[in-house]
């Protein structure tokens, strides 16, 4: 994991942390810029179809302790984020090109995706 990634993985636990301790359920603004951009890394990567992306996200918030659910909720937003605006979050039009496309995402059981890993 490189060290971008890594800043970015740690910014998103000190979030997830923070909301833990508020009342507010709702979607702060912050928190899903902060997942969009760990995301981002793994797409720079070249980690581009829905499926494999949200397997290297899970696996690597994992490593810092943040939990599944905490992230779950953002994972198809984040991606659909990235595809339709790949300069915002460093993607190259090429790979956003080879992302999978909405229709296919919103058909996507994130929980089955999980309990492969």
């Amino acid at each position: 994991m490189n060290d971008k990634k890594r800043e970015a993985l740690m910014k998103l636990k000190r979030l997830i942390d923070e909301r833990r301790s508020q009342m507010n359920s709702g979607v702060a603004p912050e928190m899903f810029l902060a997942v969009a951009q760990v995301y981002a890394f793994s797409n720079s990567d070249g980690v581009v179809k829905f499926a494999q992306w949200v397997r290297d996200v899970i696996m690597s918030t994992r490593t810092l302790g943040i939990d599944d659910d905490s992230v779950k909720p953002f994972l198809k937003e984040a991606y659909g984020a990235m595809a339709s605006n790949p300069e915002k979050y460093g993607i190259s039009d090429e790979v956003a090109d080879t992302m999978d496309a909405p229709r296919d995402i919103r058909k996507m059981d994130i929980t089955a995706l999980l309990n492969e890993l």
